[in-house]
């Protein structure tokens, strides 16, 4: 769905086009509609966006030859790809993604390799790549949470009562907090050379890869967002920093 604001003529956007990208197999409406919701307000400040579903997501069928399982998996980029296609067919100018959770990793993987998205929102991404032969389903159920989080819920009764009652699967904790543990050393010590952001009032250092991506960006840097709802308008401020008049500066 293609939202454009009305009497808005070609090469006059306010900002880069947002392609809104879905979490896991929720619609393009996104939950609640509020992917519609934030779509109108976006077009009201006289930004376009485009939402859609990717290949075997939603109300879009299945591409033949292409996995049943496509979250994380390379192939979604190609749908992302050939949206970015239609906007340019369509001269809609710049484009920036914004997506949640898989949305976002999706959003960061497309960036990567195609250089006319100038901008990137994720909110809450679990990765920023995906270990290949990673079971979806298992991560979904045994999902890793944060090194916080686990020091939070150790401190509480609650976490001893669910450990001695066996609701709590203690070795995969124990596994996700050495990975936890080990990720913390490994950005320590290529802190020199990596790029930092914000993300939950704390700074993350940020791998080479992503770097790269972000240095290629003219006017807006990757933004990795927890905790709160990304707002309308926020968004809009950023999709400004990445609209024409940002690229000619």
């Amino acid at each position: 769905m293609f939202c454009r604001p009305t009497g808005l003529g070609v090469g006059r956007a306010a900002g880069a086009t947002v392609i809104f990208l879905t979490s896991a197999y929720d619609r393009h409406a996104g939950w609640g509609r509020s992917t519609v919701k934030m779509a109108r307000a976006l077009a009201a400040e006289g930004i376009a966006s485009l939402r859609f579903d990717t290949a075997n997501v939603g109300d879009s069928q299945r591409v033949p030859g292409r996995p049943e399982q496509v979250l994380y998996h390379d192939t979604q980029t190609a749908d992302v790809l050939a949206a970015i296609d239609f906007l340019e067919s369509v001269k809609s100018g710049p484009v920036m993604t914004a997506g949640r959770c898989s949305g976002a990793y999706l959003g960061f993987q497309a960036s990567l390799v195609d250089p006319r998205i100038r901008g990137n929102v994720s909110v809450n991404p679990a990765v920023f790549h995906w270990q290949e032969g990673r079971s979806v389903e298992e991560a979904v159920v045994k999902g890793t949470r944060s090194l916080d989080d686990y020091g939070r819920r150790m401190l509480n009764r609650d976490t001893f009562a669910r450990v001695l009652k066996g609701e709590i699967d203690v070795r995969a904790a124990l596994r996700n907090i050495a990975k936890g543990i080990g990720g913390r050393i490994r950005n320590r010590a290529c802190m020199p050379s990596a790029m930092c952001c914000r993300k939950g009032g704390r700074s993350m250092a940020l791998s080479a890869r992503f770097r790269s991506a972000a240095c290629r960006w003219r006017s807006s840097t990757a933004r990795a967002i927890s905790g709160s709802t990304l707002s309308s308008s926020s968004l809009a401020t950023r999709a400004r920093g990445c609209g024409p008049s940002a690229m000619s500066r």
